[in-house]
């Protein structure tokens, strides 16, 4: 029997939803009833993972962009909110692992996973989830997941 993530009827999104960790999550989150939303740079990959939740009888809400791009990341929440009507919880998962010593990089792979793994995920935390996350996790009882706020011009914006 699977855990019950209270996720029914939930509009969750994945950033890097179509690979890795955010596949699986993504589909596990749909079977518990979600509806799901997904952004990663490659279409090709996206249109994997569709057809993966369509052969499973879920739909699958997909952009393509990259969510180091700020204003397309905060363009996708609305996108997910123009579709839903609103927005429960946002998972910030892209990330990038460059496996080489530290000394090896250059400058262009440290920008990259600084702007990926750390600036991508600022962008893509509003304050009033990141608000509602500590509250939930104080109260060690969350009875929902965070929700983003909608007000202002971008459901993401800060």
């Amino acid at each position: 029997m699977a855990f019950d993530l209270g996720l029914e009827n939930k509009v969750v999104v994945i950033t890097g939803g179509a690979t890795g960790i955010g596949f699986p999550t993504g589909l596990e989150f749909a079977r518990q009833g979600a509806h799901v939303a997904i952004c990663g740079r490659s279409e090709a990959k996206l249109a994997k993972a569709r057809e993966a939740f369509a052969a499973e009888g879920f739909e699958l809400f997909t952009e393509a962009l990259d969510v180091c791009d700020a204003e397309k990341l905060y363009a996708f929440g609305d996108h997910v909110i123009e579709k839903f009507g609103r927005l429960d919880v946002w998972m910030n998962n892209a990330g990038i692992a460059i496996t080489k010593p530290l000394l090896e990089f250059t400058e262009e792979e440290w920008n990259r996973v600084l702007d990926l793994n750390l600036n991508a995920v600022f962008h893509g935390s509003p304050s009033e989830s990141i608000h509602a996350f500590i509250i939930s996790l104080s109260d060690r009882v969350p009875s929902d997941p965070p929700t983003t706020s909608t007000t202002g011009s971008s459901a993401l914006k800060p």
